[in-house]
């Protein structure tokens, strides 16, 4: 990590559009400049921690939060954490773009899920689990 005393900064203010004022100082300006842990920034971390135990009350005892830079960064660790190269993936159309783009370089098989004006029709996704099953294929492991 770079040393923080060689940064060329004493403070940094900035002033919204509604006038709002924030200003960086001291410890909290260094940690801002520094590389933080992968997972956020920690006391934000433990905001959200209280945050999920007091309105969600989590029901397993190793659950834990992470921020990642945007939504769609979110959608494809999930990908990669569940899903191998080929897997069957259900997706309702039309689908956002940015899903596809992100399920791409797991070159799945995408299985087209119909909606309607109130989301998708359970019906359909019954069907094409009936129809993998008796085919003897493996269930799809995602639904976006």
């Amino acid at each position: 990590m770079p040393n923080a005393k060689m940064f060329p900064f004493k403070e940094i203010s900035v002033t919204y559009k509604d006038g709002t004022k924030v200003k960086l100082v001291g410890e909290e300006l260094s940690w801002s400049l520094q590389y933080g842990p992968s997972q956020g920034y920690l006391p934000l971390l433990k905001k959200m921690r209280e945050f999920q135990k007091h309105w969600h009350k989590p029901m397993y005892n190793d659950w834990d939060i992470l921020f990642t830079s945007g939504s769609m960064e979110g959608c494809s660790k999930v990908f990669e954490m569940i899903l191998e190269i080929g897997d069957s993936v259900m997706i309702q159309t039309p689908t956002y773009d940015g899903i596809l783009n992100a399920l791409r370089p797991l070159m799945p098989e995408l299985i087209e899920v119909v909606q309607d004006e109130d989301g998708v029709i359970p019906e359909n996704i019954m069907k094409i689990c009936k129809n993998k099953q008796h085919n003897n294929k493996p269930l799809p492991k995602v639904s976006s």
